[in-house]
């Protein structure tokens, strides 16, 4: 099911380049997570509902009753029963930010871990044009915009509900986790005048 979220705090970017995380044999996959920074335990999104003319309606609903509608869709009848053993073993994409709460701008909020193991995401700025990976406009602690697909996994790696990653889209700058900020020309400018390395001594 499709879903868009609007104004998710940036955490752990791999949407450039995939990266793998944990054990060494992991296969690197594109990925983040999404801090819904205030939007209390039951937030609000937007699900994308297709149009006969073919365009799409994007209509507003509570992230936990996606998932439960698509937990309901993979397996009907037990739907809901599953639903609840995922969320009580912590196998569902949305997470309590305490399970992270060694790490800046979790605390007290809910996140949404996605990731995308083939597909590269689409990043656009906020002018909707692909941005440049060296911009340096997208980093961890900034806002963005994201389109994600939460799907139901049952295989042979169990029962899980997944999110993986469409498009992402920077929506205004918010302090950089680690307190990291963007480096300036300026700070340089007086040394461009040295003629060589000893100059500089």
């Amino acid at each position: 099911m499709k879903i868009r979220v609007r104004n998710a705090r940036l955490a752990f970017p791999a949407l450039f380049h995939p990266r793998a995380f944990g054990a060494e044999d992991s296969a690197p996959a594109y990925s983040a997570s999404f801090i819904l920074e205030g939007q209390g335990t039951d937030p609000v999104v937007e699900v994308a509902r297709p149009q006969p003319d073919g365009t799409t309606k994007w209509q507003e609903t509570k992230l936990w009753d996606v998932l439960l509608t698509v937990a309901r869709d993979k397996w009907g009848a037990k739907g809901e029963q599953n639903f609840r053993a995922l969320k009580s073993s912590g196998k569902l994409c949305v997470r309590d930010g305490a399970d992270k709460a060694a790490y800046s701008g979790f605390e007290g909020n809910l996140y949404i871990s996605a990731r995308n193991p083939q597909v590269k995401p689409l990043v656009l700025g906020p002018d909707r044009k692909e941005l440049d990976p060296n911009s340096g406009k997208l980093y961890a602690g900034c806002y963005v915009h994201a389109v994600l697909d939460i799907y139901a996994q049952d295989n042979v790696y169990g029962k899980r509900i997944n999110a993986s990653i469409g498009t992402v889209m920077f929506a205004k700058d918010g302090e950089a986790f680690g307190g990291g900020v963007r480096g300036s020309a300026d700070d340089l400018a007086d040394l461009a005048v040295a003629d060589d390395v000893s100059d500089l001594i």
